[in-house]
């Protein structure tokens, strides 16, 4: 059991060292809007890039998702000045230095910056927001989720351009958990039984 957490704990490490272009459809997605998701968190960025398949979200939204964390070498290469929405997620001072030139031509350009965290130079760069709609966001990305996300997207999707269809509130549930990637839904379980039930018997439903 031991080796196989470990195992799983790894993939988690590498999965989010690799940006990953969440656009099924291959396309250009020129006419999407382009939502760029930075964070410190390797579970979460999995969880994006799966909301990110959802056909709801990916006729409408292309979704480029990276780990932000400090020993990413890559991430001062990033380009993220011409995405409309730029979600910071959980970072610290480091990577959000890396970052910096990139946000403020995103800024520049017209993108909505938005921050999930306490760093004070990425709060010196967020776009501001009407109290409603930021606790609407925050509560998204604090309650991570497949579901969650998805409907961040499509939340942030109504948002940008204004648009009227009702999307759901975050489900607010345990955010802590135990996590494994063969779990069809995706989910976390919310503790070591809940967990042990669903690995002694594959065929259980999710």
């Amino acid at each position: 059991m031991k080796k196989i957490n470990v195992l799983i704990v790894l993939m988690l490490l590498l999965i989010s060292m690799v940006p990953i272009h969440a656009d099924p459809d291959g396309g250009s997605g020129d006419d999407k809007i382009k939502i760029a998701y930075v964070s410190s968190r390797g579970g979460d960025i999995v969880l994006m890039n799966a909301a990110a398949t959802d056909a709801a979200v990916s006729g409408i939204i292309t979704v480029y998702s990276v780990s932000g964390v400090t020993y990413n070498p890559d991430l001062y290469l990033e380009d993220l000045s011409s995405y409309d929405i730029i979600i910071l997620d959980g970072l610290a001072e480091g990577p959000i230095r890396t970052l910096e030139d990139t946000l403020i031509a995103a800024k520049d350009n017209g993108a909505v910056i938005i921050v999930n965290g306490y760093d004070t130079l990425a709060n010196s760069l967020k776009t501001s927001i009407d109290n409603a709609n930021s606790t609407n966001i925050t509560d998204y990305l604090n309650f991570p989720s497949e579901i969650n996300f998805k409907n961040l997207l499509l939340y942030l999707a109504k948002f940008y351009t204004s648009g009227s269809d009702p999307v759901p509130l975050a489900v607010k549930t345990n955010v802590y958990g135990v996590y494994h990637p063969d779990r069809e839904s995706r989910e976390f379980f919310e503790n070591a039984s809940e967990y042990l039930s669903w690995y002694a018997d594959p065929n259980a439903n999710d």
